[in-house]
């Protein structure tokens, strides 16, 4: 037997009715909205139970010999933990269809939930069990504004979910967040949220500018060519030099002085020879300028 009726209690069909059921006949679907206790909450429950037993029956849809659970998790996990074969059950016909309204109903109003698993769910609803949004929202209570944002949150960034499930921000957000075309714009988004924290009219209007800055690009400034680099020249007489002939002369900061100071007073003087003899010009012949110019100046 897997289950046990109250004596004198005649099921009808369409009406949930109080049972005790085997524990390790209870099925936990893989898509469901569970409520996250603390550990502080899950010894208190530990404890409960220990004392007083189970008080609050699970809920559970009928399924053959087996039965799928819709609400009441953390009781049947610690029953199975202890060593208890039953437990008390409300039971529903129905299949998965009913045990996720059910267990939307149950779970949306008691404690925390992670929005990943509500989205799940509602797309499970949607394209498995072939329920529209405004069906949903009518089985459920939830506002079509929720349900809708959560079925277009279902194809987001896996961290746009993340972020839901750690309550960086919330559904109002996220839904501006994911205006954003593609997974690595809705990352970097989720970072700047993260960050900002910011109510969904900030993030509107931070998506906003963002995707108008994308439909219209600034437009880029040719940019001026490189200038020259300036010729090589000698650092002491600052003539213009082909490069191939500048040494590198190792000096201390003194020495390289007075070598530029002593070349420095060279040239002045050599300059002011060559002005000395400029009005001999006329008794010399052609080129015997620049000859005696060349001379002094190397010190011949």
């Amino acid at each position: 037997m897997t289950s046990k009726k109250p004596a004198g209690e005649t099921p009808r069909p369409g009406v949930p009715s109080l049972e005790t059921i085997l524990t390790n006949a209870v099925v936990v679907p893989e898509i469901r909205i569970t409520v996250d206790y603390s550990e502080d909450q899950l010894q208190l429950l530990r404890d409960s139970i220990d004392a007083v037993g189970v008080i609050q029956p699970i809920m559970v849809a009928r399924d053959g010999a087996s039965y799928i659970l819709i609400d009441g998790l953390h009781r049947l996990d610690q029953c199975r933990h202890q060593g208890i074969s039953e437990i008390q059950a409300i039971v529903i016909e129905g299949g998965m269809r009913e045990v996720l309204l059910k267990n939307i109903i149950t779970n949306t109003a008691r404690g925390t939930i992670r929005v990943s698993d509500m989205i799940r769910t509602i797309m499970h609803l949607w394209h498995e069990e072939g329920m529209d949004m405004e069906e949903i929202r009518k089985q459920t209570g939830l506002s079509q504004d929720y349900v809708e944002g959560l079925a277009k949150i279902g194809d987001a960034s896996p961290s746009v979910l993340q972020a839901l499930d750690e309550m960086a921000f919330g559904v109002s957000v996220a839904r501006e967040l994911i205006r954003f075309p593609n997974h690595p714009q809705q990352d970097e988004a989720v970072a700047w949220a993260r960050a900002a924290r910011p109510t969904a009219k900030i993030a509107r209007a931070f998506v906003d500018e963002v995707v108008e800055q994308m439909a219209h690009p600034p437009e880029v400034q040719p940019q001026a060519p490189p200038a020259a680099p300036p010729p090589p020249t000698c650092a002491i007489c600052s003539n213009i030099t082909d490069p191939r002939l500048l040494n590198s002369i190792v000096t201390c900061p003194h020495c390289f002085g007075e070598v530029y100071r002593l070349v420095r007073t060279r040239a002045e003087e050599d300059a002011k020879r060559t002005v000395d003899v400029s009005p001999a010009r006329d008794g010399l012949p052609d080129g015997s300028e620049e000859n005696v110019t060349h001379s002094q100046l190397h010190g011949n």
